[in-house]
């Protein structure tokens, strides 16, 4: 793997084995996350993360993110493989319940500003909106507070707090909630790997890039959006904090997820009866 990014190890990780399966080679993975991964996948040799002597092996793929096609499918073509859909799994231990109430887990923090939701005290509405209904928001990010370029996401006051948990911790938290809230991110990817289904509010990404089984997809399509899918429009810069290559600098910067009230992703998730009980 050329990334060691969360999101996309998982998603590539069912065609590893599915590779192995196919042409019976004897399989050996550079990538992160390994001590996770050997469980699921015995047959496979896993190696950290930045391993180079290619001279070792027979064949070589350098795997990484395709930015015009759906996440798995991109690392599928790449090595060959016909494509269909396949849900990630990963290694997590038993464990008590973490919470006697019923909670859901949260993530808002993500690695550039277009991928948070940008609607103005947002999670902080639909956090009152799931404690109305008698759901506890538990967030399990990394950092209370992150951003870049002078602009910094801060997590509202009126949810758990439980930023900066070993990954341990953050699969003890997910193993036993309701179902997981968040972006287009590595967190929404271990929740769905786990079995969870997940609500995913992404305007920056088109719908077809993510996962699609067992999730409620959250994008308004009456505005601008899905550019970090569109390479022969906007070449993705990671370096700039700020990017929005059609609308930056304007009113409507971030209009992809601006757009996107709190009521509007409530009412999506109570669709589904299943996911909130209520």
């Amino acid at each position: 793997m050329k990334t060691k990014a969360l999101g996309d190890t998982l998603g590539a990780s069912p065609y590893f084995e599915e590779y192995r399966k196919k042409t019976g080679d004897e399989v050996y993975v550079s990538c992160g996350f390994v001590d996770f991964f050997q469980p699921i996948y015995p047959n496979i040799r896993f190696i950290q993360f930045g391993f180079k002597n290619d001279s070792m092996f027979d064949k070589v793929f350098n795997l990484d993110f395709s930015f015009n096609l759906p996440l798995q499918k991109g690392f599928s073509d790449q090595l060959g493989l016909d494509y269909k859909e396949i849900r990630p799994s990963i290694s997590s231990s038993p464990s008590p319940r973490p919470l006697d109430e019923k909670y859901v887990c949260v993530a808002i923090q993500s690695t550039c500003q277009g991928k948070y939701w940008n609607y103005p005290g947002g999670w902080e509405k639909l956090f009152s909106l799931l404690k109305r209904n008698g759901i506890t928001p538990v967030c399990i990010d990394q950092h209370r507070s992150f951003g870049g370029n002078g602009v910094f996401n801060n997590l509202p006051n009126n949810c758990i707090d439980r930023t900066g948990l070993s990954f341990d911790k953050i699969l003890d938290y997910i193993n036993h909630c309701e179902f997981f809230i968040g972006l287009s991110s590595g967190l929404s990817w271990l929740a769905h790997s786990m079995n969870k289904h997940t609500v995913v509010v992404s305007g920056f990404t088109h719908e077809w890039c993510e996962y699609t089984i067992d999730t409620t997809r959250i994008i308004n399509k009456e505005v601008c959006h899905g550019c970090f899918n569109e390479p022969e429009k906007s070449t993705f810069d990671p370096g700039d904090w700020l990017w929005c290559p059609h609308k930056k600098n304007t009113r409507e910067e971030f209009i992809c997820s601006k757009s996107i009230s709190p009521e509007f992703v409530w009412e999506k998730i109570k669709k589904n009866n299943s996911i909130c009980k209520i």
